[in-house]
């Protein structure tokens, strides 16, 4: 399979005109759709790998086969980290299919061949880092590696410490900067990486480390049984052995614990590591041994020197009373032997380096501060089977090893794969986007006329009878407004659009249609146009020019509110309080604000108590104007539940639409349940510019550079990141009134083209002065899937 490509646009496109770069977008993006509907990812993982023997190569052994079992996976290919002793003992094996390269870690040229295969054979690659398996001072050879690589990198960090050196800070700022997602293990790690500036919060995403599945399943009494220590009270620890490991401690604590309990047993699982045996043989295993003798405890433990398959420590696991970890250094921030002894639910006690602080927080084990055997045998004894304590712990460590289980982080990292594609894709799409003309207007100077906008379009030709409606050209006061700033002759269309809002009000009410002679066609009435009109006259509120005429308007929406009126109307004047300050800050305006705040949130709730989380038992049109409207409203007036159930629905709302590396809104039709989507009806321009616009609000208001990200995703909806790879504005900038089922309805009215052109203003506005690579976004807070496996969820 061969990697996918940039969606939505061409690197080439730059020195094509406009009716040359609609083609290859859509080319492309029809390209992309019939690949996306069929991708089964390949992914490569870089790490050591067996035969080589450390924590490291079991985990990646893990990793790949968690992998291997998750939906959308069709293969996962290893680039292997050899040093000269595995490389040697290599050759005498036979050879290993799942490996795609081998990496010698001092050979630079290694590196690059690497990057090179994986970039022909995989769509991404995840590089488990430790300082310690590349080459380099620091391991900095890794970099070789990524500069290399063109295809997306999820970089998970095994080591990050309180305290890095200068060049490995230096190191690992460059690696992170070339990855597209950053994973570490706990919410400590990522703090650590922010406070050093190594890189931002939007980056970090926390995937737990993985346990077995047959850690979780093993049977205790089976286990206690076939291990003979039924009658004993099991204190055990495993993995390679090293003085890193501070197994003194343990052993000398059974000094005392053996004088209270007799049947106390200490199991020291593991053969000795690889690289102590190479250094000094057996030297500091038979030191233990010695510990043990000479303290007289050599009856209270054993030592299991075997290499330890899964089953193996499932068994040793299950069998286990307490689990100890007494280890020597207080930035260990990962321990895959903690790891599993927390998903067999074992209650532990430990030495407190910075995995275990963060895994234990909750109560399923104890902290012993000091090194003293003494106080790590008091804190033993308080945690013997049947003591309260113990009973606790176990349950604690029971709940948090729920969420360890290897097919469950596989299926998360999955996940995390497809965003790091889907985040790499729209940098190139975003490269493309900032060589496209900004649309023409040619199209909308066909619907504008002295009066205002002509609501409809038979093609590109405009529908006179259609005549105009308030709502259309209260759009084109913010459509002329924000083409004003580049072509200053909008401003005298902007001033005729407020003319018109102004000329169809009546105190509070307006009417909304006017025929192509001038008449109005209907009594003036409260309605959802009422909403809008507020909406674009607030954005003039504050300029010398309009101010005195518009304000008397405005004042009197405000204070003859009626005491019901329909959601969207709220939704529209609330974001229009918001654009006003001199409007916002007046008494009569809060007060009506609050009312209508309280009136959505009310809606919000009774939605949620109907298990659907959003404001109508329906979601029709215009949908993302609500949460737009609290997180507006909610910030100008302070209050913090509207912002908070503002930013929970659009992510929600986005969540719903989100199909990858394409959107899906709801249609014409409506929608009441989320796994109707496909079948909710044609899809219309105002929905991608609604969503568009509320995260281009979210964004300006908690400068959360997720929410800029999603409104250029949004905007390439226009540009054939949807069902249908169509690019839906033309050359002359006329925006097709919606998708229909197999095709655009090839109609180009007001609604749409004003859209378009204000999606494309909002967008390219956002991306002034940020960065358009994924450094900029915060991925961590959506999750991502293919459309597989939303059509497996459904």
């Amino acid at each position: 399979m061969s990697r996918a490509t940039a969606p939505f646009a061409s690197r080439s496109s730059s020195a094509a005109k406009s009716s040359s770069i609609v083609r290859m977008d859509r080319a492309v993006a029809t390209a992309r759709t019939q690949e996306r509907s069929r991708q089964r990812l390949t992914i490569g993982v870089c790490s050591t790998y067996a035969p080589r023997a450390c924590g490291l190569a079991t985990f990646a052994a893990d990793l790949k086969s968690a992998l291997e079992s998750s939906f959308g996976v069709q293969s996962v290919r290893m680039l292997a980290i050899d040093n000269s002793a595995t490389a040697a003992r290599r050759l005498e094996m036979k050879p290993d299919s799942a490996v795609l390269a081998y990496i010698l870690e001092d050979d630079q040229s290694d590196y690059r061949l690497a990057a090179r295969a994986a970039n022909h054979a995989c769509d991404v690659v995840v590089v488990e880092h430790e300082f310690g398996i590349f080459g380099g001072p620091d391991g900095e050879y890794v970099l070789r590696l990524l500069e290399e690589l063109s295809v997306p990198v999820v970089l998970t960090l095994h080591t990050v410490e309180p305290g890095f050196s200068a060049h490995q800070c230096a190191v690992l700022r460059r690696a992170c900067e070339m990855a597209a997602v950053v994973a570490v293990f706990t919410p400590t790690a990522r703090e650590l990486l922010i406070s050093q500036q190594i890189t931002s919060v939007d980056r970090v995403e926390i995937i737990p480390h993985g346990a077995p599945d047959p850690i979780y399943d093993a049977d205790r009494d089976e286990a206690r049984i076939a291990m003979g220590v039924e009658d004993r009270f099991v204190l055990a620890t495993f993995g390679l052995v090293s003085p890193g490991k501070g197994l003194e401690l343990a052993i000398e604590a059974m000094t005392s614990i053996g004088k209270e309990r007799a049947d106390a047993l200490l199991l020291i699982a593991g053969q000795t590591h690889p690289e102590v045996r190479r250094r000094e043989g057996e030297r500091y295993r038979d030191s233990l041994v010695e510990l043990a003798k000479s303290r007289g405890v050599e009856k209270n433990v054993t030592f299991i020197d075997d290499f330890l398959p899964v089953d193996r420590i499932a068994q040793i696991l299950a069998a286990t009373d307490l689990f100890v970890t007494p280890y020597m250094n207080p930035k260990q921030i990962v321990s895959g032997a903690l790891t599993f002894a927390l998903a067999a639910g074992c209650p532990i006690v430990s030495t407190p380096y910075q995995y275990a602080t963060d895994q234990l927080a909750s109560g399923a084990g104890i902290i012993v501060e000091d090194r003293d055997p003494l106080e790590f045998a008091a804190a033993v004894l308080t945690m013997v089977p049947g003591s309260a304590k113990g009973v606790a712990a176990r349950r604690a460590s029971r709940a948090i090893g729920s969420s360890m289980r290897w097919s469950a982080v596989g299926r998360e990292l999955v996940s995390t794969c497809w965003r790091a594609l889907d985040l790499a894709n729209h940098t190139m799409a975003l490269e493309a986007t900032a060589t496209r003309p900004a649309p023409s207007t040619r199209h909308l100077e066909r619907l504008v006329d002295d009066t205002g906008i002509i609501q409809h379009a038979t093609g590109v030709v405009p529908l006179l009878e259609s005549g105009y409606c308030v709502d259309d050209v209260a759009r084109l006061v913010t459509v002329s407004l924000g083409l004003t700033t580049t072509e200053p002759r909008w401003a005298a269309t902007a001033a005729r659009a407020v003319a018109f809002l102004l000329h169809a009000q009546r105190g509070p009410l307006m009417h909304n249609f006017m025929g192509w002679d001038r008449r109005w066609l209907d009594q003036p009435y409260f309605g959802d146009h009422v909403g809008r009109a507020f909406l674009a006259l607030s954005q003039v509120a504050d300029d010398p020019r309009y101010r005195d005429a518009v304000r008397p308007g405005l004042l009197d929406i405000v204070s003859g509110w009626p005491k019901h009126s329909a959601l969207h109307t709220k939704a529209f004047a609330l974001i229009g309080m918001s654009t006003a300050p001199s409007l916002s800050e007046r008494d009569d305006v809060a007060a009506l604000a609050s009312r209508l705040i309280d009136d959505v949130l009310g809606a919000y709730e009774r939605g949620h108590a109907r298990d659907w989380p959003w404001f109508e038992p329906t979601l029709r049109y215009d949908n993302a104007r609500l949460p737009h409207a609290l997180i507006a409203a909610g910030t100008i007036y302070g209050r913090s539940d509207a912002l908070a159930i503002g930013l929970q629905a659009l992510k929600w709302y986005d969540k719903l639409c989100d199909r990858g590396s394409w959107l899906r809104f709801p249609g014409h039709l409506g929608l009441g349940d989320p796994h109707d989507l496909d079948r909710s009806g044609d899809e219309q321009p105002l929905e991608a510019l609604a969503l568009i616009e509320a995260h281009d609000c979210a964004f300006r208001f908690t400068k959360d550079s997720w929410h800029a990200w999603r409104a250029g995703q949004a905007e390439q909806w226009f540009y054939g990141a949807n069902r249908l790879a169509a690019v839906l504005i033309d050359e002359d900038g006329g925006c097709y009134d919606g998708l229909e089922p197999e095709s655009c309805n090839q109609n180009r009215g007001a609604e749409s083209t004003l859209a378009g052109l204000a999606a494309t203003t909002t967008a390219r506005r956002l991306r002034v002065g940020k960065s358009s690579h994924p450094a900029s976004v915060r991925p961590a807070l959506l999750r991502y899937s293919p459309p597989e496996v939303l059509q497996q969820q459904a």
